[in-house]
């Protein structure tokens, strides 16, 4: 006799689970890194900061008193100023400037008389904020009275802060001396002149 048997196998299955629409990727993150150089020649805004990608940022590079911005190097090479960028990827860029030649003014000096004396330094020119001492020499018989022009004093030597072109004229006159006369014994005679200032 024969028998059939049959065995009945359920399997149970572990259900899949579906992407859950609540949980959002996380954006990507930059950092900018921005420098000067010369660390005095400025400054830059923004700085250093971190941004998700894609994101536009306007960097401006603002120089020092006496500085000029000569442009962008690093990651972004540009001469724009300010500079718009979008963020990909790390950045790094480097705000350059260059210093400015000095302002130059010029010193004109004469002498009233001629003869009376001379003036030291001469003509010149000289940068911005430079003080000069000016100094004037009386000839042998003459003296130096005072200053006339852009600078008025009896100062000597004086001192000029060139923050513009300058003129100055140094004065002098001649000295004076006393003549004394006498006559011994008074009623003995007389002499002329008399007794008198000269130059």
């Amino acid at each position: 006799m024969c028998y059939a048997i049959v065995v009945s196998l359920t399997l149970l299955g572990c259900g899949a689970t579906g992407p859950d629409d609540g949980d959002e990727e996380e954006p990507t993150e930059y950092e900018l890194s921005v420098s000067t150089s010369p660390s005095e020649g400025g400054s830059v805004d923004p700085s250093s900061e971190t941004y998700e990608e894609g994101t536009e940022v306007t960097a401006e590079a603002t120089a020092s008193d006496g500085w000029s911005f000569s442009g962008w190097s690093g990651d972004v090479e540009s001469s724009d100023n300010p500079l718009t960028f979008t963020i990909n990827s790390d950045t790094e860029i480097t705000a350059n400037f260059e210093e400015d030649e000095p302002q130059q003014y010029n010193l004109s000096v004469s002498t009233v008389p001629s003869e009376g004396g001379s003036v030291d330094p001469t003509d010149g020119s000289f940068d911005e904020g430079t003080e000069v001492d000016v100094t004037a020499n009386p000839a042998e018989g003459w003296k130096f009275t005072g200053w006339t022009g852009d600078v008025e004093s009896t100062e000597n030597p004086v001192a000029v802060t060139m923050n513009s072109s300058k003129s100055l004229t140094a004065n002098f006159e001649r000295k004076e001396y006393k003549l004394a006369v006498t006559t011994d014994p008074s009623d003995g005679g007389s002499v002329d002149p008399a007794d008198g200032t000269y130059k």
